[in-house]
């Protein structure tokens, strides 16, 4: 059995996702699953968030649901700033676009859900499908 390559390894972690896009056109990107505890170990969840950041987790709130929207719409933005890799949300902001209400509750949903919300874009699964 041979060892996992580093290239095999961040294809794995990092698969290309389709999201919906702008104008109606698909937006394909590569992200990566966000762990709570590890935005939490490096500080990236602000101490005022942690009890909304925990329910959302927890299933106990949802995105769509009423409350405090400021703090879900603030960790939802840390999820997809952490978890979009290709391109970053720096990279979309350099050129004036910013993600969609859209795009960013499904990235949340991708990373606290699984990939069981969106279609991963690999050309190779949709060819296996067809065997």
């Amino acid at each position: 059995m041979a060892v996992t390559t580093l290239d095999k390894i961040k294809e794995i972690a990092t698969p290309e996702v389709k999201l919906s896009g702008w104008n109606g056109e698909t937006f394909v990107c590569r992200l990566k699953r966000v762990s709570m505890l590890d935005l939490l170990s490096k500080g990236k969840i602000p101490n005022s968030l942690l009890g909304a950041a925990s329910e959302l987790f927890q299933g106990k709130r949802q995105p769509s649901e009423n409350g405090d929207i400021k703090e879900i719409a603030q960790i939802i933005d840390i999820f997809a700033e952490n978890a979009l890799v290709e391109p970053t949300v720096e990279d979309l902001n350099e050129i004036g676009v910013n993600l969609t209400d859209n795009q960013k509750i499904e990235i949340f949903n991708y990373c606290t859900e699984g990939i069981k919300k969106l279609t991963p874009s690999d050309k190779k699964q949709e060819d296996s499908r067809d065997n």
